[in-house]
């Protein structure tokens, strides 16, 4: 981006000085020698734009944020896909401590020492990590590599990174069940379901983001999730920042605009309502 790029940008943040400086450290990779401290965490400033925009505002808080604190409990056991530079795996990881254990699986093998790098600062010990890609079979895959490093994905062509791929079903992951999957692949969720069915078989609850978009650039539909989720024995979710859930119906379409809706998959309602105290909304 050119200087004068910058500065219009930099005009239309919150905090445009603060703005200009971490795109400085980042082109200069000064970054690296930073870090952000954040409330149960540490996370260095690598030269990527969602660590450049927390070190300007490291009290940001998505509504997933929110939930996993309400969810998660000391002793779970997680499955963090597409878990980037480690944000949702490093919170996981404090709230269930050392008798839980958290899967963190990265594909992009530059963000995996990021990963990497990220639990060495924190010194967490249950977390086992996967620099691989998760599908419906065995192989390799393409995987883009664009600077918005939480918008990276797979690919129908052969322009981007080659990546192993793999079943989850086929990871070395051994637990008799799971609490929690969270799963985040940019529109490439119904073949990582589909690899991953005896996970999915054994798995309480799965926190994922929807939009019909992403889903249609792979050549299926919302409603092919759906399926999937419910012939698993789920049901789906809407939930608020306020702890209120709601049930969708087969017939429900996320929105076609760039605001992503963040849904849950629930094995069992009573289970989920007692850990969380959440309230259902049945209008």
């Amino acid at each position: 981006m050119k200087i004068i790029n910058y500065v219009k940008v930099a005009k239309s943040q919150k905090n445009p000085i603060k703005f200009l400086i971490s795109r400085i450290l980042i082109r200069t990779k000064l970054c690296k020698f930073f870090v952000i401290k954040l409330k149960n965490y540490n996370l260095r400033f690598y030269p990527i734009p969602f660590l450049g925009s927390l070190w300007i505002n490291p009290n940001y808080s998505h509504t997933a944020d929110i939930f996993f604190g309400d969810y998660l409990k000391v002793g779970d056991k997680v499955i963090d896909t597409g878990a980037n530079v480690g944000a949702v795996t490093l919170e996981a990881s404090r709230q269930i401590g050392s008798t839980g254990k958290i899967y963190s699986i990265e594909p992009h093998p530059q963000i995996y020492k990021y990963l990497i790098g990220n639990i060495e600062l924190n010194n967490f010990k249950n977390i086992k990590t996967f620099n691989i890609a998760l599908g419906k079979e065995n192989g390799v895959a393409f995987l883009s590599d664009i600077k918005s490093d939480d918008q990276n994905s797979i690919v129908s062509n052969n322009n981007g990174i080659e990546v192993e791929l793999k079943r989850l079903d086929d990871l070395d992951i051994n637990e008799e069940f799971f609490d929690l999957i969270i799963l985040d692949a940019i529109g490439y969720e119904k073949f990582i379901l589909e690899g991953g069915k005896i996970i999915l078989g054994k798995t309480k609850c799965v926190h994922f983001p929807a939009l019909e978009k992403f889903f249609k650039n792979f050549g299926y539909t919302f409603t092919d999730i759906i399926e999937i989720f419910i012939k698993s024995g789920f049901r789906i979710y809407r939930f608020t920042e306020d702890g209120i859930i709601s049930p969708i119906t087969e017939k429900y379409v996320p929105k076609e605009d760039l605001q992503i809706t963040d849904l849950l998959a629930i094995r069992d309602l009573s289970d989920f309502m007692k850990r969380t105290n959440y309230s259902l909304d049945k209008n």
